[in-house]
């Protein structure tokens, strides 16, 4: 999706300027056609990007918290990321 193209560029050009970086995105990973977990390790670990909520962040919450918004009308919902990151 156009989220999760943007959330790697985002990603890339904070490694190329020297931070590691660990993403989580909205989505499941949609990388390889068929999962190769659990019967094999992830075959792109580097390009996986775990979705928020499986790390226990309620997203909604936050968004209500901060008082953001979630739909946007028209059908439409604002999508989020998360990049933690640290000097190498």
């Amino acid at each position: 999706t156009a989220h999760e193209e943007i959330t790697e560029q985002i990603d890339q050009y904070m490694m190329e300027k020297g931070l590691d970086t660990f993403v989580l995105s909205t989505e499941s990973c949609d990388i390889c056609d068929e999962c190769a977990y659990p019967d094999a390790p992830c075959r792109f670990p580097e390009k996986m990007h775990p979705c928020l909520e499986s790390y226990g962040i309620v997203v909604p919450e936050i968004v209500e918290l901060e008082e953001m918004q979630y739909m946007i009308g028209g059908n439409t919902v604002l999508w989020f990321s998360l990049i933690l990151f640290r000097p190498v």
